[in-house]
């Protein structure tokens, strides 16, 4: 697009073609996802999710210096070391019974 050749004008883009809006779009879906304010929780289910966005733009997007992302990497780092094994079982033989069910046609 215009805006990204060269130089200076490079760095304020994120990375592997995703434009400035795309970027805002995928964290405020997830910020939407994440937290249902109607009900006033969190969906803990999309704290891998956050995680995996914050890696992203840290690995891709340390260029732009967004400021929130070293501190928002390092709290979804820590929530997702908690959560993740909550989801897909801790002790081996939940991982199995786990992966059974997901890998199962619906009934």
């Amino acid at each position: 697009g215009e805006g990204r050749e060269g130089g200076e004008e490079t760095l304020r883009w994120p990375a592997n073609g995703e434009t400035p809006h795309l970027q805002l779009c995928r964290w405020s879906k997830l910020r939407k996802d994440l937290y249902k304010a109607k009900k006033d929780k969190f969906d803990t289910t999309k704290v891998p999710d956050v995680y995996d966005n914050a890696m992203y733009d840290v690995v891709h997007n340390e260029h732009l210096g967004l400021a929130a992302l070293p501190e928002l990497y390092r709290v979804a780092h820590t929530l997702a070391s908690y959560v993740v094994p909550q989801e897909y079982g801790i002790e081996k033989h939940d991982k199995v019974h786990i992966g059974l069910e997901i890998g199962s046609p619906p009934p």
